[in-house]
């Protein structure tokens, strides 16, 4: 398993055939294809005076009631989306914002809207107009941290949920933390010189939580007693770092589910890809709302106290693909993974039936757990309505499921999503459903064939290899690819798909000659293809070159009006000849010239009775050569044939 710097993970182990062994993560700052962190956790200031504040009427029971966890298929339902109906719509709730000059210069106002009894709050903001340069503040009442987030930041999630057609109020609706407690905060800060009209907002609805979120008491336990601590088992502890806990919202209400982080081949970038199931998130508004929990574990082994290092990562993430024949919602988390965190490794092989397998999860959203078993066999599964599905078995061939039974530990809601891996600890399929309980721990459960989505779409982002290209020699020039990547010079190096050929052309510079290829190219021509089946090195091989020398005249034939000049080629200096100037001069006569690419050359314009004395030069691409000693030419009389026609006459 190989995993961001913050991490000192062991040796990985060898990949199984046809295995992608994904590169670990290069400590030091993030590169620029890295997600950044949009949301901190920062400590607050005095913050505003006043805040207005709304208060909801308690929860129904039967509506509680509703929501609470059965044993259906589907996400697990933690939260219920409540109306705010004074604050519904932009009017309504600019009104209330009471806004405060900052010692700064700025502006500064606040609203709180209290669910009583929740565990936590989240709130939908449904946003009009926003400077991008104000920063909003979630906090519980009372709390003396905020998680605070850019206002560019929220324009940037709002658009990507249009942009991906969501043209409703819910893709316009930026859903906050979670704010554990029953009663959260909004506060917003311009700078100076922002105007308040420029605010536009509303408040409609908030989800009511009724799990917890972040903080956890000792012992408390939320899941089935056959299941597994984690921390029990150290041999996992890097794939355990790899999944995390995650709550989002669809309609107002909340959500939870496992996924998990994978690396990819491309060794210059750390890029939070992060796996789950499309019955979890399957639009890119449910993905705009993702806060993920890494870390969610137990203290110690069996502690049932939650480990202090566990970290809350809002912000949401951008979806790049969802399947539902595998059950797959891929994404790309728009923060920075935590630290402490891992990138998990995946083999895109097909296993045999009996391998063993594990899965870490978050079973009915309680700290994480590992199960063990074996995989049974490959099967197809079909929705038949709603979260509702069937699977059959099916040969290895056309099949897009696993099915799997535990000897140790079961799955629960909240486990949806989390990945299956090898005892080579790849991981090879995420969790759509089954019918493993504690009360019936031998029922089998059904993953998403990971294979079939990597080979549908996901190798995209993440089977790339590396191209690394260099210059060798005494001269200079540069590499090109055909597509876009290598400009070597500046980028020598980029990441290619695996088996995506690449083409290279080599281009020396002024006085500089293309001596050949060196690493996975070879030859002498300008032109090399790579196939990217692996990562490859490359060396272009630039020599200075140099004048050629003189060439040698061996003879001269003059004719009427002009000369031919016959010739040896001297030596190239290292670069091909690319032709020949010969040059005819007599005293009071312009100089005559002739080109030519090789022997003979022809000089014309020359003068009858005069007589000349011809050099010769040639030229590569370092310039000219000295020129040839020089060889006379006898002048040429002029014609007697008019005078001897006078005579006759």
């Amino acid at each position: 398993m190989l995993g961001v710097a913050a991490v000192s993970a062991p040796a990985a182990p060898s990949p199984p055939p046809n295995a992608t062994l994904p590169a670990r993560a290069e400590p030091g700052a993030m590169p620029e294809t890295a997600a950044v962190q949009s949301h901190v956790l920062r400590p607050r200031s005095a913050g505003v005076a006043r805040a207005a504040r709304v208060v909801l009427d308690p929860l129904p029971a039967e509506r509680l009631a509703a929501a609470q966890p059965r044993r259906t298929p589907g996400p697990l339902q933690v939260g219920v989306g409540r109306k705010v109906r004074s604050l519904g719509g932009f009017p309504e709730t600019v009104a209330l914002l009471d806004w405060e000059s900052t010692p700064q210069g700025g502006k500064i106002a606040a609203v709180s809207i209290a669910s009583p009894d929740a565990l936590g709050v989240r709130v939908g903001l449904l946003v009009g107009k926003l400077p991008s340069a104000a920063i909003l503040r979630f906090y519980a009442t009372g709390s003396d941290t905020a998680v605070e987030v850019a206002g560019q930041t929220v324009l940037d999630i709002v658009d990507r949920n249009i942009r991906a057609g969501d043209l409703g109020d819910e893709g316009r609706t930026y859903w906050s933390p979670p704010v554990e407690g029953s009663e959260s905060v909004l506060e917003i800060e311009l700078p100076p010189g922002a105007e308040t009209r420029g605010v536009e907002i509303a408040l409609p609805q908030i989800s009511h939580l009724f799990a917890p979120i972040h903080s956890r008491l000792a012992g408390e336990r939320a899941s089935g007693a056959c299941n597994l601590d984690t921390t029990c088992h150290a041999a996992w502890d890097n794939e355990s770092k790899a999944v995390a806990r995650m709550i989002f919202s669809s309609g107002g209400s909340s959500y939870l589910c496992s996924g998990t982080l994978l690396n990819d081949k491309d060794t210059a970038t750390s890029i939070p890809y992060f796996l789950g199931a499309n019955h979890c998130i399957s639009t890119q508004t449910e993905a705009s709302t993702l806060t993920t929990y890494w870390l969610y574990r137990a203290s110690a082994c069996d502690s049932g106290s939650l480990y202090s290092g566990s970290t809350q990562l809002s912000g949401g993430a951008t979806l790049l693909y969802q399947n539902v024949s595998t059950d797959t919602s891929f994404m790309r988390l728009n923060g920075s993974p935590p630290a402490g965190a891992v990138f998990a490794g995946w083999d895109s092989s097909l296993p045999a039936t009996g391998s063993a397998v594990t899965g870490i999860h978050h079973p009915s959203g309680d700290l994480q757990k590992i199960s063990f078993g074996t995989l049974t066999s490959y099967e197809t599964c079909a929705s038949v309505g709603g979260n509702n599905y069937s699977c059959s078995p099916a040969p290895s061939a056309s099949a897009d499921h696993y099915s799997v039974v535990w000897s140790g530990g079961v799955t629960e809601g909240g486990s949806s999503g989390s990945g299956l891996f090898l005892g080579t600890h790849y991981l090879i399929g995420t969790l759509h459903g089954g019918q493993s309980y504690c009360d019936t721990p031998d029922a089998p459960d059904d993953y998403g064939r990971f294979d079939r989505a990597f080979g549908a779409a996901l190798y995209q982002w993440l089977n790339k290899t590396d191209l690394l290209v260099a210059r060798a020699g005494t001269g200079s020039g540069t590499v090109t690819s055909a597509t876009a990547g290598i400009a070597c010079g500046a980028d020598c190096s980029e990441s290619y798909y695996q088996g995506e050929s690449v083409t290279l052309a080599a281009v020396p510079a002024g006085g500089s000659i293309f001596a050949g290829w060196g690493g996975d190219c070879s030859g002498a021509t300008a032109s090399c293809t790579v196939s990217m089946s692996a990562t490859r090195s490359v060396t272009a091989i630039f020599n200075s070159a140099t004048v050629p020398a003189p060439p040698t005249i061996t003879s001269i034939v003059r004719g009427a009006t002009g000369a031919t000049i016959r010739f040896t080629a001297p030596g190239d200096g290292g670069s091909p000849i690319t032709g020949y100037t010969a040059t005819c001069a007599a005293s009071g006569q312009p100089p005559a010239t002739g080109t030519g690419a090789g022997s003979p050359i022809s000089v014309g314009g020359l003068a009858r009775n005069v007589a000349y004395s011809c050099t010769l030069t040639a030229q590569n691409v370092a310039g000219s050569s000295a020129a040839s000693s020089a060889v006379a030419v006898a002048a040429r009389p002029k014609s007697i044939a008019p005078i001897l026609m006078l005579l006759l006459d």
